[in-house]
Parts: structure tokens; sequence; C-alpha cells
């Protein structure tokens, strides 16, 4: 499974609006059409950790793709 997650990167300047496409490995069986929450939520945090200091990340809508 694909889901297109875009998310906003916000500091005293202004902020960035950015995208990227996670693949999340789900069993070909998976009944349900929305994202796991909590791999979307695990790339937020890793984005968090890697962006500088004083700036925010906010996610914005998921989609799957």
């Amino acid at each position: 499974m694909k889901a297109f997650v875009s998310y906003v990167l916000k500091d005293s300047k202004g902020h960035k609006h950015l995208s990227e496409i996670l693949k999340i490995e789900q069993p070909p069986y998976s009944f349900s059409n929305a994202p796991p929450v909590s791999e979307v939520l695990e790339c937020a945090e890793i984005k968090s950790i890697a962006i500088a200091k004083g700036q925010q990340l906010t996610l914005a809508p998921i989609f799957n793709v």
C-alpha cells in the first residue's frame, strides 16, 4: 500500500508545504482502505526529529495512492 502524506513546516519566517509517498507494508487481505495511522505518525516523528530547531511540523490530509 502507498499513502500520500502532506505536511507543513512552519517557522518564524513563514511556512512550506511538502509531501511524499510512503510505502506501507500491509497484508494483501486488509479490508480497510484507510492508511495505517501508526505508520504515518512514525514517519512524522522521524521528520520532526530531523527538522531544524524552531520549526514545527503539522500533518495535513493523508490519502491512499
